[in-house]
């Protein structure tokens, strides 16, 4: 059975780890995932985030540099083993990589605060590679409040503008961590098919982070 994973964090893992000193192998590791196991689970698509904490304790962090380096962990990934793995910007990509007997690499941001509020920013993380991006992570940004505050506040006058300029990218939209709010200012306002990378079913496990009944309907209705 062929399978598709809309997340992890391997990424900032094998970045932390070559600031550390200790780099890693995306061939082979003990992180989240590597190449021998995706070969292993029989994968077909990999979604890789460029994961960034607004909070970042360490001095002079700054979230876009963080998102940045990680695409670039995830460009010398995609160089070093191009004969197993390959990048994917649109749906034919992942045909033709399946094809060819490769697992296709997708490139996502988890934290939709890295752009600084900027549509340019946005657009260049288009430019190289990003086809999903959540909103948010566990801090308010400029685009809108997460699941973590607990609040009635969603998506933000800029966040709505990112809404449009990702869908008319098509840019997937991803509603995980986004307060309950920020989603259905998604459904009201979105045009496009969004998804829900890492999110689980609220009636099965209460946490807030998971979706009700009538999100992930409605999540559906929108294809």
């Amino acid at each position: 059975m062929k399978v598709w994973d809309l997340h992890c964090d391997t990424l900032s893992e094998l970045r932390r780890a070559e600031k550390n000193g200790t780099p890693a192998s995306f061939a082979l590791n003990d992180l989240h995932i590597d190449l021998e196991k995706l070969q292993a689970g029989d994968y077909m698509l990999q979604c890789l985030a460029a994961f960034v904490n607004l909070a970042d304790p360490t001095p002079g962090a700054d979230p876009l540099v963080t998102a940045l380096e990680e695409i670039d962990v995830f460009k010398r990934i995609m160089a070093k083993y191009p004969d197993r793995i390959a990048p994917v910007y649109t749906a034919a990509d992942i045909r033709k990589n399946a094809e060819a007997g490769k697992i296709s690499g997708l490139l996502t941001v988890e934290e939709g605060g890295c752009c600084k509020g900027s549509l340019g920013v946005l657009r260049r993380m288009y430019e190289l590679g990003v086809r999903m991006m959540t909103l948010t992570w566990n801090h308010d940004n400029e685009l809108a409040a997460p699941q973590a505050a607990q609040t009635q506040r969603g998506l933000t006058e800029t966040g709505f503008a990112f809404l449009a300029e990702m869908e008319r990218l098509h840019m997937i939209v991803d509603v995980s961590h986004l307060s309950d709010r920020g989603f259905w200012d998604i459904v009201e306002h979105g045009t496009r098919p969004f998804a829900a990378s890492h999110s689980n079913c609220r009636a099965l496990c209460p946490h807030t982070r998971n979706l009700t009944d009538a999100m992930i309907r409605a999540l559906a209705e929108k294809g």
